[in-house]
């Protein structure tokens, strides 16, 4: 039920933010600007993406306040974390005045994978590839038939790829 409740409450947040959004002066990520994407959020974890100006920052600050004074809900400052990218020292400063977070430094992994701007190589993803060879691996020693193992390898792949 919990991941459901995540959800909900997360449309909520996703609204108010779409709200700010339409301000004049709010400003999209480079990236995200085409698709209109501001926040993203997977399991208990959310991504807010905005330009990085002092105007597109505050806008999403004002959407957190709301929906904190709404849900009661608050971020988690010791986990909370803010990505910069070609942005100038100052600027930079005055962000993290409005948002209360840490800086953080770029790449950074998220399950495993590197969050980056460009297409993942094979090589962004060896950690994981690896990992699931040494499950197949460890099931190949079990006293299981070739088809069973193969079940076994194809139910894992498939709920890996829907997590």
């Amino acid at each position: 039920m919990s991941p459901y409740l995540f959800t909900l409450v997360m449309e909520v947040l996703t609204l108010l933010v779409r709200q700010s959004s339409s301000q004049v002066s709010f400003k999209f990520h480079a990236r995200c600007s085409k698709q209109k994407i501001i926040s993203l959020s997977f399991a208990d974890d959310l991504f807010l993406f905005a330009h990085g100006d002092c105007w597109s920052v505050k806008f999403l600050r004002e959407a957190l306040d709301k929906f904190s004074l709404a849900s009661g809900l608050h971020p988690n400052l010791a986990k909370s974390t803010v990505f910069f990218c070609n942005i100038l020292r100052a600027i930079k400063d005055q962000i993290l005045h409005i948002m209360p977070f840490q800086e953080g430094s770029l790449p950074v992994r998220y399950l495993g994978v590197p969050l980056i701007s460009s297409r993942l190589a094979a090589k962004d993803c060896k950690i994981l590839l690896d990992h699931m060879d040494r499950r197949i691996d460890n099931w190949m020693t079990k006293s299981l038939s070739f088809a069973g193992r193969l079940q076994l390898i194809n139910s894992v792949l498939v709920a890996l790829y829907s997590y």
